[in-house]
């Protein structure tokens, strides 16, 4: 499994915990509001992982050479 396919499995846990987290917070919402929050909190939470993993790619100097055509 690549590293940006386990990011976003992390992501989406962390987006459906967010989404039933606020269902037990609002109980009367409608339900697109916690699908809603789920997916902006899944999609926010790639974007953070991928882009630290990248971050910490550049610090180490772990580039792939380049190939030639």
């Amino acid at each position: 499994m690549k590293p940006t396919e386990k990011a976003a499995l992390i992501a989406i846990a962390v987006g459906i915990a967010a989404g039933v987290g606020l269902a037990f917070l609002l109980e009367g919402a409608s339900v697109w509001l916690y699908v809603g929050a789920g997916v902006i909190v899944a999609g926010a939470g790639y974007s953070q992982i991928v882009k630290q993993m990248a971050e910490e790619r550049i610090a180490d100097g772990d580039f792939a050479p380049k190939e030639k055509i």
